[in-house]
């Protein structure tokens, strides 16, 4: 699982997972309350790459070229 830092860096955590449902898993261990967890683009992510924390509802930003931030 990759969890964001207030640090801006994705950090890979291990975790023990429970049950299974369709779109829940519960997590037993290995991150605690309030910490954020990745949940869109982070297949490929790597340990330590920088993220941007995106709120509900806002748009994505632009990076200097146009492009999208990564």
């Amino acid at each position: 699982m990759i969890v964001a830092g207030a640090d801006s860096l994705a950090h890979e955590k291990k975790v023990e997972v429970g049950v299974r449902e369709a779109a829940k898993v519960q997590i037993l261990s290995g991150v605690s309350p309030g910490e954020q967890v990745v949940i869109v683009g982070g297949v490929g992510l790597q340990d330590q790459a920088k993220v941007r924390i995106v709120k509900p509802g806002e748009k994505e930003a632009k990076d200097e070229k146009g492009g999208k931030e990564k």
